[in-house]
Order: C-alpha cells, then sequence, then structure tokens
C-alpha cells in the first residue's frame, strides 16, 4: 500500500466534510483550519523535495570525486573491472541527477498548486458560504 501525502489525506478529508450539515461559523472554522492544515503540509512537501535534491547533489559530486580515477587510465590498461566500475558511476550519476531534476519539478507543480489552492480560497472567501442540508 502505498504512502498518503498529507493533502491527498486533505482532499479526501474535505470530501467527507462536505457532506456534513454545519452551521456557517463553524464551517467557517472548520475550512480556516483545513487551509492552514494545507498550507503546513505544502510546506512540508517543498521542504522534503529540496532537502532530497540536495542529497542528490551532494551524491553526484562524491560520485564525480570517484570518477577522477579516470584520468589515470591508460590505453593499455586491460583490467576490465576498471571500466566497468567506472561504468556504474556514471549510471549512478545518471540516476541521481535524475531523481533531483525530478524532485525540482515536483516542487515546481506543489509550489503551482498551491498557488492556485490559494486563488480559489480567496474567491471562495468572497462568496457566501451555505452549510449543505440534509
Amino acid at each position: 500500500m502505498g504512502e498518503t501525502s498529507g493533502i491527498e489525506l486533505l482532499a479526501r478529508v474535505r470530501a467527507v466534510l462536505g457532506t456534513v450539515d454545519l452551521d456557517c461559523a463553524c464551517r467557517e472554522k472548520l475550512d480556516e483550519a483545513l487551509r492552514r492544515f494545507e498550507a503546513l503540509e505544502q510546506r512540508r512537501g517543498l521542504r522534503d523535495l529540496i532537502a532530497d535534491a540536495r542529497a542528490q547533489c551532494e551524491q553526484v559530486a562524491a560520485l564525480l570525486d570517484l570518477l577522477r580515477e579516470l584520468d589515470e587510465i591508460q590505453v593499455e590498461d586491460t583490467d576490465c573491472g576498471v571500466f566497468e566500475e567506472l561504468a556504474l558511476l556514471f549510471e549512478a550519476i545518471a540516476t541521481a541527477a535524475t531523481r533531483g531534476a525530478g524532485d525540482m519539478r515536483r516542487f515546481q507543480a506543489l509550489l503551482a498548486a498551491g498557488a492556485d489552492r490559494e486563488a480559489a480560497g480567496v474567491a471562495r472567501a468572497s462568496a457566501p458560504v451555505r452549510p449543505i442540508g440534509p
């Protein structure tokens, strides 16, 4: 079973709570609490993505240091194991770089989604609140 993010969980909670008949004051307080939770979850998600991207950057830097062994290899070298190790280092760099790039794209998407939700929240706040009846 996959891990559910706070934002996904919040969407499910909102869907359930949207069917509950609450008075206007209670609905407003609940909506405000959910908006604050959503903002906190978005910031947590953004922090996690930045932290992982930094970790990928550090991994790439460490692997590049190991690749300096390439400077010492001569055309006459016949130890195929060395070439395989270097190939694996290049692949590990590509994997870390791809993951870091994915982190940055998810960061951008999460940031944009938060801005969209914030704009929608401003529009909702100016609309009259109508509790859902039975």
